[in-house]
């Protein structure tokens, strides 16, 4: 899948864009705790696999970010106060 972007002025200049479309998605070990989504990126026609797959991983783990919630408390302390 591809896209053109044509910026205008004294210089033409055109760039091709490529799109993939990737599911992503994150669960638990609990029985339907899966959430999934299709997203689809873009990337300069120039790009590397290993530079597509750093901006999958990065976009992946903001993505895994926002469908999460919790976090973490002290329960229990012994020694230093």
């Amino acid at each position: 899948m591809y896209s053109e972007k044509v910026y205008s002025g004294s210089n033409k200049l055109t760039i091709k864009k490529m799109k993939r479309i990737y599911e992503f998605s994150v669960s638990t070990h609990y029985v339907g705790s899966e959430v999934s989504d299709k997203i689809e990126l873009e990337f300069d026609d120039d790009a590397t696999e290993e530079e597509i797959e750093k901006e999958v991983e990065d976009n992946w783990c903001d993505w895994r970010n926002e469908q999460c919630d919790g976090g973490w408390k002290l329960l229990a302390s012994e020694g230093k106060d």
